[in-house]
């Protein structure tokens, strides 16, 4: 988010028209998400039990910005992993997300 505001202060200080500034604002964001969500694809998929409680503890701090699809297809893996640690990390996420989540994913 520092990158962000550098980028606003010089967007700013050098009068840019809001019609070009507002563009430039959102793909940074945009790029940000995109590098947020490899890297929690990367944990994942790793080999370290740490790294995939890591991104599972990820999922639970930003289940509101992933959709019901996002989290199950995520989640739902993680409960035949062959490691302990990351099968109750993965329980913990869905029982964080609630059982009205749930019901919706079952739905889809």
């Amino acid at each position: 988010s520092s990158d962000l505001w550098c980028f606003l202060k010089t967007q700013l200080s050098e009068r840019q028209p809001l019609h070009r500034t507002i563009p430039a604002m959102v793909l940074p964001l945009v790029q940000i998400r995109e590098r947020r969500m490899e890297t929690l694809e990367e944990n994942l998929a790793s080999e370290l039990p740490s790294s995939r409680c890591a991104a599972l503890r990820e999922i639970s701090r930003n289940g509101s910005r992933l959709s019901k699809l996002d989290i199950g297809r995520r989640v739902l893996p993680m409960l035949d992993d062959s490691e302990a640690s990351v099968q109750a990390q993965a329980l913990a996420v869905l029982g964080e997300v609630g059982t009205a989540w749930a019901a919706e994913y079952a739905l889809l």
